[in-house]
């Protein structure tokens, strides 16, 4: 258990107006959705996880966090001592918590509250200057781009899948893509969150520092959101394709009536009903999925709700995510098969993507979103994934053409005209043929 009790924190109220984007910057972290705002920056310390996920239980990290000595003029209580984190997919990879140096939040009553934490008493500093940076003229220009595996080998990796579904107990995997894209200078990230925060509004906006780079992106899926002893999540799997026409009402339809969705689907909220058993008092999931609609996609989703005991007795935000992640909407069912055909199929490790972000306070409360729907940026270099549910009925050519779909919706955001130059390389085809790619 690290020891946090050498700490001090004060909380104020600050008058705004606040600019959460603005303020966590170009290295600080941001968790902003409808029901969760918060922008920090700085360092205090941070919280070791050696075990990974599977150690969340005995990192203590609410019980760390309740140890710093908290100065509450703002009356937010135990809310306003917080660690955040970019976790792993891998739920036994190494990894850590950071408690940030200056936490500013929104309340549910839209008042902003300024938590500072150092060793020694200090006074919140937040600038309320929006702190805009000016919109990129141009954007960067591509230098080259490589995509693992290539899109053929992608096929190739959704066939085998299918043939050891036919072959044996894998039920579902999710196989992803990476586009590694070189810059002629690096990508300004704050206007790129911007943009994403303004195509994507019903998603939580992220940004994270990690060991590989700046983490951010604009994710559609809850993994989990704790107060007091009531939980909720939102599963997707399940994704069609749309573009805003007339069209659009028939995809769904279509989309939703699909027995190969709905089979996807349903094999993720049963495998995360199981696993929420093992954390819970009571857990419980709508009868039906319903259809989830964004910018550009639509996915299928299931609301997720239940009860635990009272923390300390029961778990906090982060052990209860710990006890779904990695989640079968970007693992696979069976878990342990279908990370050993991840292993095989993939060829790249997935670092943070398909992971966990999100935040823990003192009183075991916290929101945890799914690390996708973004980019690691460092440097001139920018990493994108994608990746799809495979099933038993899964086609090559139509996964690869959604996760074509998905890495081309990001780039049209962060990189406007990259998607088009890099199309080859994306689809395999040398035009767009496809809809919505």
């Amino acid at each position: 258990m690290t020891s946090l009790s050498h700490l001090v924190a004060r909380s104020v109220v600050v008058n705004g107006p606040i600019d959460p984007i603005g303020l966590s910057g170009e290295d600080g972290w941001l968790l902003a959705g409808r029901d969760c705002v918060i922008a920090a920056v700085g360092l205090a310390a941070t919280i070791d996880l050696p075990l990974g996920l599977q150690g969340a239980a005995e990192a203590e990290v609410s019980r760390n966090l309740s140890s710093i000595v908290h100065f509450d003029t703002a009356g937010i209580g135990p809310a306003g001592l917080r660690a955040f984190g970019a976790l792993p997919f891998s739920p036994t990879a190494p990894t850590q918590l950071t408690v940030p140096a200056l936490i500013v939040q929104r309340r549910g009553d839209g008042t902003w509250v300024a938590t500072s934490i150092a060793s020694h008493d200090t006074m919140p500093l937040v600038s309320t200057d929006d702190g805009e940076l000016a919109e990129e003229t141009e954007s960067p220009k591509v230098r080259s781009a490589v995509a693992m595996p290539t899109p053929s080998g992608y096929e190739e990796a959704v066939q085998a899948a299918t043939k050891q579904m036919e072959l044996g107990e894998l039920q579902k995997v999710v196989l992803g893509r990476r586009l590694t894209v070189s810059l002629d200078r690096p990508l300004a990230v704050t206007p790129a969150i911007r943009r994403l925060a303004a195509r994507e509004p019903l998603c939580t906006v992220y940004a994270v520092p990690t060991s590989r780079g700046r983490f951010f992106g604009a994710s559609p899926e809850l993994i989990v959101t704790k107060q007091g002893t009531t939980f909720h999540s939102r599963p997707l799997a399940g994704s069609v394709a749309i573009d805003g026409s007339d069209a659009d009402a028939a995809r769904e339809q279509a989309f939703e009536a699909s027995v190969k969705n709905q089979h996807e689907h349903e094999l993720v909220v049963i495998d995360m009903l199981d696993r929420l058993r093992s954390v819970s008092t009571s857990v419980e999931a709508d009868p039906q999925p319903s259809l989830v609609i964004l910018r550009s996609i639509a996915h299928l989703g299931t609301e997720i709700s239940g009860t635990t005991a009272p923390w300390p007795t029961g778990p906090d935000a982060l052990e209860l995510a710990a006890a779904i992640a990695p989640t079968p909407a970007v693992g696979g069912v069976p878990f342990d098969l279908a990370v050993s055909a991840i292993a095989e199929l993939e060829g790249f490790d997935r670092g943070e993507w398909a992971g966990l972000v999100g935040s823990v306070d003192a009183a075991g409360d916290g929101t945890f979103v799914l690390g996708i729907r973004g980019a690691t940026t460092k440097g001139s270099t920018l990493v994108l994934h994608a990746g799809c549910g495979i099933v038993a009925e899964s086609d090559p050519s139509e996964e690869l053409e959604e996760t074509t779909f998905k890495l081309r919706a990001v780039l049209d955001v962060l990189l406007p005209g990259a998607a088009d130059q890099l199309f080859a390389a994306l689809s395999g085809r040398t035009t767009d043929q496809s809809h919505g790619a």
